[in-house]
C-alpha cells in the first residue's frame, strides 16, 4: 500500500468497524485495492459511496481530508446530510441525531466501538463535547449485525480516531487556527487544533497526537410562556377565593387584609368565563453562553510481532460553560384582570354568588390580557458548569493466517458539575401590564407601566428583594466494558463469534436551599447601584410594539445585597437567614446497569448465478441486571394562600431502591445482491432493543407547585425496554465512480413503547398531575429513504467542478397516544418529522471549493408532557450553511464557513400551534480561519 496523508484509509476504516473490534490493521492489509485518498467534498463522496458499496449492510459515512476539516460545529452536523438522519437545533447548535424517526435516546454512539459514557442526565450522546477536530471519520450502521452493539432500534453511530501505523512513515504535523462569530453578541472568539503523527522506520510503532480548543460566546433572545397556555375559569380558585354578592354584581377577590376585599377579576369591565384558553406568565430573555473547549486524543500503536497488534486509546474532552439568562418575567396570579379580549368560545349565562343569568364566556382563547395594581419580577438565571469526558481504553489484536482474536477494555467517565447554579428574582410592585397575542409573529407582546414613575421595566430605584433558590446539580456517569472477540476467515465464509461485559454507574446529586429560598417576601428595597440595564436590542427583528430593556446583575451582588437588608421589619424574611445550597437526598438518585453479551456471526460470499451475493447473519444474546437507588418524599399538606401561591409540606426522605433483570435475543440478517455491476440490491431484518434512559428508571422526583403548574415528576424503576422487529429492502444503482442513486423502504414494529403516564393525586386544595414513564402500547414505524450524489466530471471547464448530494426521508406511524392529564391531547412518537431532506450543491476545481448545503425537517414531537400536562412540539426547521476555501499552497489552506444564514428561528409551540412554547432567535454564525499541514 502506497504512502498517504492524514486521511488515507478512511474509507477501509469504516469497513473494518463492521468487523470485530481491533481487526482494523487486518483489514487494510487483506484489501486487494488501494484506500482511498480523500482530498475534498469530491472524494468525500466518493469515499462515502466506496464504503457503501463493499459493505454487506448499507454503511453511510462521513469522511474528510484532514483534521479540522468538516465545516460544522459538531460531527452531528456533518451526520445530518446522511440519508434518513435529522438533528435537535439548541440555541443555534446542532445535537441530538435522530436516525429514521427515532430520537437521540434510541441510538448508541461509540468511538472505536466503544459507548462513551456522557454528561447528561440519560444514554443521549453530547455531540457537542465531541470537536469534529479529533475524528477521522463516522459510520452509522441503521440495519445491525450481530458483532456491533444491539441496543439501538435507531442506529449504531461509530466515529473513528486516527490510527498512527496507517499513516506514513516519520513525522507529520499540522493544525488550525480560526476566528468564530457571533452575529448576535457580536462578538469573536479564538480556536484552534494541532495534531502530529510519527511512525518508526520499521513500520512497528506509531503515536498519533491531537489537540483542540474551542472558545464560543453566543447570545440567544428567547420568547418564554413559561408554564405556557391552559384553560381557566373564574371560580378555580387561581384568581381568588371568594366570590361575592356586591349590590347584584359577582365580584371574585381575597381578603388579603381582613375586612377589606381585593378583587382579581374586575367585573364591570370584563365578563366572567370558563375554560378560556389564556397564559400564565410570560418572559423575555437574553441568554449569554460562554464555553471554553479542550480536547484531546492520543493513540499509541505496536506491532510487537508480525502477528499481534497492541494499540492505546485515550480520549479527552472538557468544557467550562457560563449560562447566564437575565429575562423580564410577568406572573398572571396578581393583580386585578381589568380587560380581556377572547378569540371563539360561546356566551352563555350561570348563577354566580346567587344571582341568576350572570353572563358568562365559555371557551376560547384569550389573546389579550391588561392586569393592574400587578407585579413584575425580573430574572437572573446563572449556572457556572464543567463537563468533563474521558476515556481510556487498550486493544490486543493477534492474526494468524486466517485466524483473528481481539481483546479490548476500556473505562470512561462523564461529568456534569453545576454546584453553584442559582435563580435569582427580583420584584415590583404597583405596575399594570398588558400582553396581545395579535401580532402576526410567534411572540406576543408585552407593555408595563407604572403610575408613579416611567420605564417601569428597567427602572433600577423600586426593585424589591425576591427570591434566590437553587438550580445545582451534579452527574457522574462511569462505564467500564470488555469484549472478546475471534474471527476465522476462508476465501468464502467468515465465521465470528465473540463475548462482552459492561458496567454502568449513573450517579444524581441534587440541591437544595436550606429555608426554602434566601429571600421569600417583597418589601426590601434594594440598592440601583447593584443594577445594570439591558440594551434595548431584545428581539430587534420582530416588528412588534414590545418592552425589549430590563434590567441584569451579577448572582454574587443580589445575594451580597439581601444579606445587608437587615432593617427589614420583620426579621422572619430577613435575607441574612441565606445560606448556600446543600445536598438533597430526595432530588439524588444511583442507578446501575450490568450488560453480559455473546454472539455468533457468519458473513457468506458466494454467487448467485452470475450475481454476486453476500449474506451476513448472526445471533446476540444480551443479558440485563439493574439496580436504582434513591430517597422518596411524599406531600402532607399543600394549601393555596390568598396572593394564588402554594405552600406544600413534605414528608422527611426515607430511603428507596429496586432491582429488575431482562434477557433479549437478537437475530440479524443482512443480504446483498449485485444484479449487475452498477445495480445493487439489498434486504435486511433484525430484532432490536434500546434500553430504557437511566433518569427514567431514578426514583428520585421533584415537586413543582406554581400555579398552573402542579405536577410531581419521578421516574419508574419497572421499565421494560423498547423492543421492535425490523426491516428495510433497497435498491441502489452506482451509475459511475462518484454516483449513486438509491431508494430503501424501511419498517419497525415496536412491542412496547415507553410513554410518559400521567394520574391526578390531590392533596388538600391542589391537585397534582403525577408525572411518570411507563410501558405504553406498541407502535409501527415505517418509512422510504431517497439519496443521489453525483460529481458533474463529464461537464466541460469550468463547469466539470459542479457537485450535488440529495436525500429525502419520509418517516411515517400508526402511533397515538392520548393525554388527559388536563386537556385531551393527541401525539406521536418523540423525534418524528414526517419528511426531512438535504440539498448540497458544491463546486470543488483547482484551489477552490465551495459547498452550500440546505437541510430542513417537518415539526416533531419534543416531549409529550409540558407544565401544563400538554404535549410539545417542535415547529419545521430549515437552515442554510455555507462553506469555503482555498489553497494557498499544497501546504496552506483559507478557510470561511457560515451557519444559519436563513437565520432561522427555533420555535417549539404546545399542543396547538398558537400556543407557542418557547421562540429563540440564535442569528449567524461564522468561523473563518487557516489549516496547515507539514
Amino acid at each position: 500500500m502506497k504512502k498517504s496523508h492524514l486521511w488515507r484509509g478512511v474509507a477501509l476504516a469504516v469497513l473494518a468497524g463492521t468487523m470485530p473490534n481491533g481487526a482494523f490493521g487486518q483489514a487494510l492489509s487483506e484489501q486487494n485495492t488501494e484506500a482511498v485518498t480523500v482530498s475534498g467534498y469530491r472524494q468525500s463522496i466518493k469515499a462515502a459511496i466506496e464504503i457503501r458499496r463493499n459493505s454487506v449492510n448499507a454503511v453511510d459515512a462521513i469522511a474528510s481530508e484532514d483534521i479540522g476539516k468538516m465545516p460544522d460545529q459538531n460531527v452531528a452536523e456533518s451526520l445530518q446530510r446522511l440519508p434518513g438522519i435529522t438533528i435537535d437545533h439548541n440555541r443555534g447548535v446542532g445535537n441530538g441525531v435522530t436516525v429514521r424517526g427515532f430520537g437521540p435516546q434510541f441510538n448508541t454512539v461509540t468511538v472505536n466501538g466503544r459507548v462513551v459514557a456522557t454528561t447528561g442526565a440519560g444514554r443521549e450522546f453530547d455531540w457537542e463535547l465531541l470537536p469534529s477536530e479529533l475524528i477521522t471519520g463516522a459510520s452509522v450502521f441503521k440495519s445491525p449485525q450481530a458483532n456491533i452493539n444491539g441496543a439501538s432500534i435507531g442506529a449504531t453511530i461509530d466515529v473513528r480516531t486516527l490510527r498512527p501505523l496507517d499513516q506514513q512513515k516519520g513525522f507529520q504535523f499540522g493544525g488550525s487556527v480560526r476566528a468564530n462569530y457571533d452575529e448576535m453578541s457580536g462578538l469573536t472568539t479564538p480556536a484552534g487544533a494541532a495534531y502530529a503523527t510519527w511512525q518508526s522506520d520499521d513500520g512497528r510503532l506509531g503515536v498519533a497526537l491531537l489537540l483542540a480548543y474551542d472558545a464560543k460566546s453566543e447570545r440567544t433572545d428567547n420568547f418564554f410562556p413559561g408554564a405556557s397556555s391552559y384553560p381557566r375559569s373564574f371560580d378555580d380558585g387561581y384568581y381568588g377565593d371568594q366570590i361575592l354578592n356586591s349590590g347584584g354584581r359577582a365580584q371574585v377577590g381575597n381578603f388579603l387584609t381582613p375586612g377589606v376585599f381585593t378583587p382579581r377579576i374586575d367585573t364591570s369591565k370584563v365578563e366572567l368565563f370558563r375554560g378560556v384558553d389564556m397564559y400564565h406568565n410570560i418572559a423575555t430573555q437574553v441568554e449569554l453562553d460562554k464555553r471554553k473547549r479542550i480536547g484531546a486524543n492520543l493513540t499509541v500503536q505496536y506491532a510487537a510481532t508480525p502477528d499481534l497488534l497492541l494499540t492505546f486509546d485515550g480520549f479527552f474532552s472538557r468544557e467550562q460553560n457560563h449560562f447566564h439568562n437575565s429575562g423580564l418575567a410577568v406572573d398572571f396570579s396578581g393583580g386585578t384582570l381589568i380587560n380581556q379580549v377572547v378569540s371563539g368560545g360561546t356566551d352563555t349565562t350561570e348563577t354566580v354568588a346567587g344571582i341568576p343569568n350572570v353572563p358568562v364566556h365559555v371557551g376560547g382563547t384569550a389573546v389579550s390580557e391588561t392586569f393592574s395594581n400587578g407585579t413584575i419580577d425580573e430574572i437572573v438565571e446563572d449556572r457556572p458548569q464543567n463537563f468533563l469526558t474521558a476515556l481510556g481504553g487498550v486493544n490486543a489484536t493477534w492474526t494468524h493466517g486466517d485466524f483473528t482474536v481481539s481483546a479490548d477494555a476500556d473505562i470512561s467517565s462523564a461529568g456534569n458539575h453545576d454546584r453553584w447554579g442559582t435563580f435569582q428574582t427580583v420584584r415590583e410592585k404597583g405596575d399594570t401590564f398588558t400582553y396581545d397575542r395579535r401580532t402576526g409573529s410567534p411572540v406576543a407582546s408585552l407593555l408595563v407601566t407604572n403610575p408613579a414613575y416611567p420605564n417601569a421595566a428597567s427602572d433600577t430605584t423600586h426593585r424589591d428583594a425576591h427570591y434566590v433558590g437553587t438550580e445545582a446539580q451534579l452527574l457522574n456517569d462511569t462505564l467500564y466494558e470488555a469484549k472478546l472477540d475471534a474471527s476465522w476467515k476462508t476465501s468464502a465464509v467468515t465465521l465470528s463469534a465473540g463475548l462482552g461485559w459492561s458496567h454502568r454507574k449513573k450517579g444524581t446529586d441534587g440541591f437544595t436551599q436550606p429555608n426554602g429560598c434566601a429571600y421569600c417576601g417583597s418589601d426590601v428595597i434594594l440598592p440601583a447601584n447593584i443594577f445594570t440595564v439591558v440594551p434595548p436590542t431584545w428581539m430587534s427583528g420582530v416588528n412588534i410594539n414590545t418592552e425589549r430593556s430590563w434590567l441584569d446583575w451579577t448572582p454574587g451582588a443580589l445575594i451580597n445585597a439581601m444579606k445587608d437588608a437587615n432593617v427589614h421589619a420583620n426579621p422572619a424574611l430577613h435575607s441574612g437567614n441565606y445560606q448556600d445550597a446543600v445536598a438533597d437526598p430526595a432530588g439524588s438518585s444511583n442507578v446501575q446497569e450490568t450488560v453480559s453479551l455473546g454472539y455468533l456471526m457468519s458473513e457468506f460470499n458466494g454467487a448467485l448465478g452470475s450475481m454476486p451475493v453476500a449474506v451476513n447473519a448472526g445471533v446476540r444474546i444480551e443479558d440485563t441486571d439493574f439496580t436504582s437507588a434513591g430517597f422518596g418524599q411524599t406531600i402532607l399538606s399543600a394549601v393555596i394562600n390568598k396572593t394564588g401561591q402554594e405552600l406544600i409540606t413534605l414528608s422527611p426522605t426515607v430511603p428507596i431502591s429496586f432491582g429488575g433483570h431482562y434477557t433479549d435475543i437478537l437475530p440479524s440478517l443482512n443480504v446483498r445482491v449485485n444484479v449487475l455491476d452498477d445495480l445493487i440490491v439489498r434486504g435486511a431484518a433484525s430484532r432490536v432493543i434500546s434500553r430504557p434512559t437511566l433518569t427514567d428508571l431514578s426514583p428520585a422526583q421533584s415537586i413543582t407547585s406554581n400555579p398552573g403548574n402542579e405536577r410531581i415528576s419521578r421516574g419508574n424503576p419497572n421499565l421494560q425496554p423498547f423492543r421492535a422487529s425490523q426491516a428495510e429492502a433497497s435498491v441502489e444503482w452506482y451509475y459511475d465512480a462518484d454516483s449513486l442513486l438509491s431508494g430503501t423502504f424501511f419498517y419497525k414494529n415496536i412491542d412496547s413503547f415507553i410513554t410518559r403516564g400521567t394520574s391526578p393525586q390531590k392533596v388538600g386544595d391542589v391537585t397534582f398531575i403525577v408525572d411518570q414513564p411507563v410501558n405504553g402500547k406498541g407502535a409501527s414505524v415505517k418509512g422510504v429513504e431517497l439519496s443521489y450524489r453525483t460529481t458533474f466530471t463529464q461537464l466541460p471547464y469550468p463547469f466539470n467542478g459542479l457537485g450535488t448530494e440529495l436525500s429525502y426521508t419520509y418517516t411515517d406511524s400508526d402511533a397515538d397516544y392520548t393525554n388527559t392529564a388536563k386537556v385531551t391531547s393527541h401525539y406521536t412518537l418523540q423525534g418524528l418529522s414526517k419528511n426531512s431532506y438535504t440539498a448540497v450543491a458544491f463546486y470543488e476545481l483547482d484551489p477552490i471549493q465551495v459547498r452550500l448545503s440546505y437541510t430542513r425537517r417537518d415539526t416533531y414531537l419534543v416531549t409529550p408532557q409540558t407544565q401544563t400536562g400538554v404535549p410539545q412540539f417542535n415547529h419545521g426547521y430549515g437552515q442554510l450553511d455555507v462553506g469555503l476555501q482555498y489553497n494557498l499552497t499544497e501546504n496552506f489552506i483559507l478557510t470561511l464557513d457560515g451557519s444559519n444564514l436563513t437565520d432561522s428561528a427555533e420555535w417549539t409551540y404546545d399542543n396547538v400551534v398558537q400556543n407557542t412554547g418557547e421562540y429563540r432567535i440564535t442569528g449567524r454564525r461564522f468561523m473563518a480561519g487557516v489549516r496547515a499541514k507539514f
